[in-house]
């Protein structure tokens, strides 16, 4: 149908368009988006986008690919991820604006996947036959339209909050974006399979939580969600006949809706067992992962079952603080110290407590905000504190971890505005367009950061000088820059504050040899070795400043054990054969 012109006909051609009306806030989302990203082009490499990228074998290698799926050479087994990297570097090389343009692609996508995600769990648990279209087919302005603020406002607060700054830009994170993608998909196709009782759509759903798994294993406990939902949407559809309807707008076309069965009802279960099956062997081998001895961890960070306790309630209040009130972001947060223990310590962990006792106890009244908080809940769970995280030796908070979490307090919001629309949707609308330009207008000021890694970096270390990483990364850039004096600093700072830090330790030993200061470089590397015995970088450099001094049966020890560790090295295999020369071997 061709639309007319003038601007009332062009209203009434929108309003009853539902293909209009769903292209119009895909392209509103996509149009934020870049407005939001463009201050970060064009990007540069930051963090461990060097180990990640620049530096990894895996990446470079002509066999990369086979030990990315079948070895234990990744610091993680993230199959899908390390190919997506190695398929960017072919096509890219080392072009930061690439990559964070892939980024920024996926972030607009995911923005789009969540606002029909919204349309299939409210048609999914709306006590009346509802339609995915629905929203779109109204008869009324899709502005006036509660529900059309409802879909579209969580899409906007994603795609906008600067919280998500740090997992877009950091070219590292494409892990994040594309297994929430990932995720996304697999919600999307479980929502049509429960509605439709459609095996093949739950088929689609498995394979895109698996492909999402071996991305990045951020949502492992997707399944019980999975179950939430489909509990749901059998006790208040159980009994009732719902009538199929087309879906004339709806992007996934298939069958028609189907009422559950009373044994279906009761064996919503069942489909659910390939779901918890590869989450668990997902879980197990996250667990159980060990990374090659260059990727050496710290010892454990969490100590105790105290910090168990404490850890996950000051954890989620934090976030949730960060999200309704993200004026002071940081790349590194200070490090909470725990000890000793303080009963009222416990005060937030029982107060997430009771709050999500009650929001179960009003589950079937009010089923979104249920889901929307179990959903924030079990997104955040593997970095609450159950289990240790290396990430735990800088902060036990991190800004990337909120990626996919934050969906559900964006929906909670948006269900507060929604309320306030039903009352005067010019208000809602002025709140929304206000908190969006806010969060547009800080997004851009946190990702023009992005693209000057020395003035990120001093950022990081002004606002946090116990920001060991960004410490570490300045001193590195100054060292790359032929300005070991001004790196070494910083380097000792490092180790001051968290003794354990051996990448620090071996830099400043390096620059500490290069300086011919042999006995301060040999404490530094022998402090690194003892903190990550079996690195092979550790050994590489100590055996390299023994061969200095002249004490080379020291040297060749330490350098057999760096080739032992690492067979795919070719200095320490020339430096080796070196000292065996000169040693007479």
């Amino acid at each position: 149908m061709e639309c007319p012109k003038n601007s009332a006909s062009l209203r009434l051609c929108v309003k009853g368009n539902p293909l209009l009306q769903f292209i119009l806030p895909c392209l509103l989302l996509i149009i934020v988006t870049l407005l939001a990203y463009l201050p970060a082009f064009p990007g540069s490499f930051l963090w461990d986008d060097d180990s990640a990228l620049l530096e990894n074998p895996l990446i470079h290698a002509p066999n990369g690919l086979a030990r990315i799926w079948f070895s234990a050479d990744a610091l993680e087994y993230y199959p899908i991820f390390y190919t997506s990297l190695r398929a960017q570097w072919h096509l890219f090389g080392p072009r930061p604006a690439a990559y964070l343009a892939v980024n920024v692609a996926l972030h607009a996508l995911n923005a789009i996947l969540l606002m029909l995600v919204l349309v299939h769990l409210c048609a999914l648990l709306s006590p009346s036959s509802t339609s995915t279209s629905d929203v779109f087919s109204s008869s009324e302005s899709p502005i006036s339209n509660p529900q059309s603020l409802f879909f579209l406002l969580p899409s906007l607060l994603f795609a906008l909050h600067p919280v998500n700054v740090f997992g877009v830009a950091w070219i590292n994170q494409h892990k994040t974006v594309l297994s929430t993608f990932f995720y996304l998909l697999s919600i999307l196709f479980f929502c049509r399979a429960l509605v439709r009782a459609d095996t093949r759509a739950r088929s689609i759903a498995l394979v895109f939580f698996v492909a999402a798994l071996l991305t990045k294993p951020t949502m492992v406990l997707l399944p019980f969600f999975f179950a939430l939902l489909g509990w749901l949407y059998s006790a208040r559809h159980g009994g009732q006949a719902r009538e199929p309807r087309a879906l004339p707008s709806d992007p996934f076309p298939g069958g028609t809706a189907a009422p559950p069965s009373a044994s279906s009802s009761a064996l919503f279960w069942k489909p659910l067992i390939p779901f918890f099956a590869v989450a668990l062997l997902a879980g197990l081998l996250r667990v159980g992962w060990r990374p090659p001895p260059d990727y050496a961890l710290a010892p454990p960070r969490i100590e105790g079952a105290w910090m168990n306790l404490v850890l996950p309630g000051k954890i989620v209040l934090f976030y949730l603080a960060t999200l309704l009130f993200p004026a002071r972001l940081m790349m590194v947060y200070p490090r909470w110290q725990l000890a000793p223990p303080d009963p009222l310590d416990l005060a937030p962990s029982l107060l997430i407590l009771i709050l999500t006792l009650a929001l179960w106890r009003g589950r079937r009244t009010v089923p979104v905000v249920f889901l929307a908080w179990i959903f924030f809940l079990l997104g955040l769970f593997p970095v609450l504190g159950f289990v240790d995280n290396q990430y735990f030796t800088f902060s036990f908070v991190a800004n990337h971890w909120l990626y996919m979490p934050m969906m559900g307090v964006a929906v909670l919001a948006s269900l507060a505005v929604s309320a306030v629309n039903r009352v005067s949707f010019r208000l809602a609308w002025l709140i929304t367009l206000l908190v969006s330009i806010a969060l547009l207008l800080q997004s851009r000021i946190e990702a023009s950061r992005f693209h000057n890694p020395v003035s990120y970096y001093e950022r990081g270390v002004s606002e946090n000088p116990d920001n060991i990483v960004a410490r570490n990364n300045l001193a590195n850039l100054y060292l790359e820059g032929g300005h070991p004096e001004r790196a070494l600093p910083h380097y000792l700072e490092a180790v001051r504050i968290h003794p354990v830090f051996w990448q620090a330790r071996i830099q400043a030993g390096k620059i500490f040899a290069g300086q011919g200061r042999f006995d301060e470089a040999i404490a530094q590397l022998e402090s690194a070795l003892e903190t990550s015995p079996g690195n092979p970088e550790a050994h590489f450099h100590l055996g390299t400043v023994y061969s200095l001094t002249g004490n080379l049966s020291d040297a060749v020890k330490h350098l057999e054990a760096s080739v032992m560790i690492n067979p795919y090295d070719p200095v320490a295999f020339n430096n080796l054969g070196s000292v065996y020369f000169r040693a007479g071997y």
